[in-house]
């Protein structure tokens, strides 16, 4: 798996990294559906 958070912080879009890893802490359930977008 890809390590996204790293990703985004190297292209500069803190703000998502901050809201990935928010949504990240919240569990898989309410990743899933978008995660393959991501990814």
């Amino acid at each position: 798996m890809r390590d996204l958070m790293a990703e985004l912080k190297e292209l500069r879009l803190h703000g998502m990294a901050s809201a990935w890893e928010e949504l990240a802490s919240q569990g898989e359930s309410s990743t899933t559906s978008s995660k393959w977008l991501l990814e």
